[in-house]
């Protein structure tokens, strides 16, 4: 096997574990889409622990937390998929696993002059709520995320 498809191969096995996380962000059974998982057997391979790594992208207070700015965006999503308690399981058990975990925290400096001047999208609104400033409650993690030793 190549160094490539192994890597491949690596990265549809994470798609799959990681799943029921990823769906939560998938639109809501209210907007006419259902949020999906893998069908993905996983019994035909297995991950090394110590070539794996699983990346948590954002699980700030912001998204998760209640009184996050974004969090009414994002809560019913979250609770339909039960995104923070699987991602939560998943990485306890990940990383009791060996596996390598990285947490990707989003954040701006005050005034989100990081952002252009005419943001679309999210980030008009990040921009415009002040959400994920540097040093503020917003930007840090999600208790149920908090990034651990080892």
């Amino acid at each position: 096997m190549t160094v490539e498809r192994k890597y491949i191969l690596r990265a549809v096995a994470l798609f799959a574990l990681g799943a029921s996380t990823v769906s939560a962000f998938l639109p809501c059974k209210n907007k006419k889409h259902v949020a999906v998982s893998s069908a993905l057997p996983m019994a035909d391979f297995s991950l090394d622990p110590e070539e794996t790594a699983f990346v948590f992208i954002e699980y700030q207070n912001e998204f998760c937390t209640e009184g996050g700015k974004l969090h009414e965006a994002v809560k019913e999503c979250m609770d339909e998929t039960k995104m923070l308690e699987k991602s939560s399981k998943l990485a306890e058990y990940a990383r009791d696993s060996g596996c390598t975990i990285i947490h990707a925290p989003i954040s701006f400096e005050k005034g989100h002059q990081e952002i252009a001047d005419k943001p679309y999208g999210i980030l008009a609104n990040v921009k415009e709520g002040g959400a994920f400033t540097s040093g503020e409650w917003g930007a840090d993690f999600s208790e149920k995320m908090m990034p651990k030793e080892g």
